[in-house]
C-alpha cells in the first residue's frame, strides 16, 4: 500500500478515471487494481491526501515481518506523516478512490488527521452502506460502470453535505498545485483570510496545519525527484527543484520523514517488491 500517485504506480491499475465534474476539488481519481500476488512489499510514503479502497478480492494487507498486524480489508487512509512499508498477499483487486483532504470531510465527514497514520475500515465510516456500496461495484463491471456507481454514490452524499467550504478547497489546491512551494502568508492572502484563520480552516478541512501540509507536498516532489532514475541532478539541484532553501534543508526533511539521508534513499528507489 502506498497511497495516492505512489500508490498507483506500484499496483497493477486495470483503470484510472476522472470523477464527475461536479466532484472536482474533492476527489483526485479513480482507479480499479487487479492483481495476484505472492509476498509483496510496496512502500509507503508521507501524504497528506486520503485514499479509500473498496476490496472485491482476498487479499491480506500487514506491516512487514508482522503478519498478526493485518490491516482490515477494503481500508481507509487519512493523514500519513511517516515512512515505512506495506505486505500484501493474494488477490488486491477493487476500486480506489483518491480523495482531496477537503473532500474527505466533504463527502465522509471525517478529516484525514482524524486517521493520522492509522487506517480504519470503510464499514466504520459508511456503515451499513459500505457493503451495499462494495456489492454493487462488484456486480458492475467493467471498470468505467463502477466508475459511474461511484459518481453516483458521491454525488449523492455532497448534496447532503454540510462541510463542503471553497475556500479550502481552493486553498488546498493552490498549495498541492505548488507542491508546497508557497509562503503560508502569500496563501492566505489569496484566500481572503488572516494567516491564523486559514489555519484554523486547514485544521478542520485538511486535518494539520498549512505549513505541515506544504512541508508534506515539497517532500513528496524531492522524493518523486530523488527517485526518478532518468533524472541526473545532484541532491543541491534537487533541493532548489523542490523549493527548499538548500540541501541542508531538503535533507533534515527527508530524514525527518524518512529515517534516512538523500542518498540512501536514492540508493532504495526502486520499487519494493518481495
Amino acid at each position: 500500500m502506498a497511497v495516492n500517485g505512489d500508490w498507483a504506480k506500484q499496483s497493477n491499475c486495470a483503470m484510472m478515471a476522472r470523477p464527475h465534474p461536479l466532484l472536482d476539488g474533492l476527489i483526485s481519481a479513480y482507479i480499479g487494481y487487479d492483481e495476484r500476488l505472492k509476498v509483496t512489499r510496496r512502500r509507503v510514503i508521507p501524504t497528506v491526501a486520503p485514499l479509500m479502497l473498496i476490496d472485491f478480492g482476498s487479499v491480506s494487507r500487514h506491516l512487514p515481518g508482522k503478519p498478526t498486524h493485518t490491516i482490515s480489508n477494503s481500508p481507509i487512509f487519512g493523514l500519513i506523516e511517516t515512512f515505512g512499508a506495506m505486505e500484501l498477499t493474494g488477490h488486491d483487486q477493487g476500486v480506489a478512490i483518491l480523495f482531496t483532504p477537503p473532500g474527505f470531510l466533504t463527502l465522509l465527514e471525517v478529516t484525514p488527521g482524524d486517521l493520522s497514520n492509522r487506517w480504519a475500515g470503510v464499514h466504520d465510516v459508511l456503515g451499513y452502506q459500505a457493503a451495499e456500496l462494495a456489492e454493487r461495484l462488484f456486480h458492475a463491471a467493467p471498470w468505467a460502470n463502477r466508475f459511474d456507481v461511484l459518481n453516483e454514490f458521491l454525488l449523492d452524499r455532497l448534496t447532503s453535505a454540510r462541510y463542503l467550504s471553497d475556500t479550502a478547497v481552493q486553498s488546498w489546491r493552490e498549495l498541492e498545485r505548488a507542491s508546497g512551494r508557497i509562503r503560508i502568508d502569500e496563501l492566505a492572502d489569496r484566500s481572503g483570510h488572516d494567516r491564523r484563520s486559514l489555519e484554523k480552516l486547514f485544521h478542520r478541512h485538511v486535518g494539520c496545519p498549512p505549513k505541515k501540509a506544504a512541508k508534506i507536498l515539497r517532500f513528496r516532489e524531492a522524493f518523486r525527484l530523488i527517485c526518478d532514475r532518468s533524472r541526473n541532478e545532484n541532491l543541491a539541484e534537487i533541493a532548489a527543484a523542490a523549493g527548499y532553501s538548500d540541501q541542508a534543508h531538503l535533507s533534515r526533511d527527508v530524514r525527518e520523514l524518512t529515517g534516512v539521508t538523500p542518498g540512501a534513499l536514492r540508493r532504495q528507489a526502486a520499487p519494493m517488491r518481495g
